[in-house]
């Protein structure tokens, strides 16, 4: 039950600072192959200088992921809104312009934790049940993604 109330308030903190910034930028640390999470965007997000891959929530729905290529003024207007400052090809956004894009995946929720919880769970029990629910959303991604995205060309060469 201490855990259940531990992580419900944890819960609750994450989402309270997501909703108050609205996006969610999580990025994998190289160097210590920790995840990041932050309501800010890493410097080198959309930009010119490669970085790690960058998955970007708003509301719970996946709104960018770095992996993705897109064009160089879509990469500048994704920068340009993550960083807050105008973007040198927009000078009044439209309705359609503001308007998440047609590819935005959006993701079935989560499935709730487990009810019960050993009393005395410590931060190692708490690690193990995020990368668990980090996998289970990666694996649902990739399965909407692999959905709406067009086959690969055959290894041959040979049309279909």
């Amino acid at each position: 039950m201490k855990y259940a109330i531990t992580a419900s308030a944890g819960l609750a903190l994450v989402l309270a600072s997501a909703a108050a910034t609205a996006d969610l930028y999580q990025w994998t640390d190289p160097a210590t192959r920790v995840r990041q999470l932050s309501g800010r965007p890493p410097a080198w997000y959309r930009g010119e200088a490669p970085g790690p891959r960058v998955r970007v929530f708003a509301h719970g729905q996946l709104m960018d992921d770095t992996a993705i290529a897109v064009s160089t003024d879509e990469a500048a207007t994704l920068r340009a809104r993550a960083f807050g400052t105008p973007a040198a090809s927009e000078a009044r956004p439209t309705t359609a312009e503001t308007a998440p894009p047609e590819s935005t995946v959006v993701l079935p929720p989560p499935p709730p934790p487990p009810a019960t919880a050993a009393p005395g769970a410590n931060a190692a029990d708490m690690k193990a049940l995020i990368e668990a629910w980090d996998r289970d959303r990666e694996a649902r991604a990739r399965s909407v993604l692999r959905e709406t995205s067009p086959p690969p060309p055959p290894a041959d060469g040979a049309p279909r």
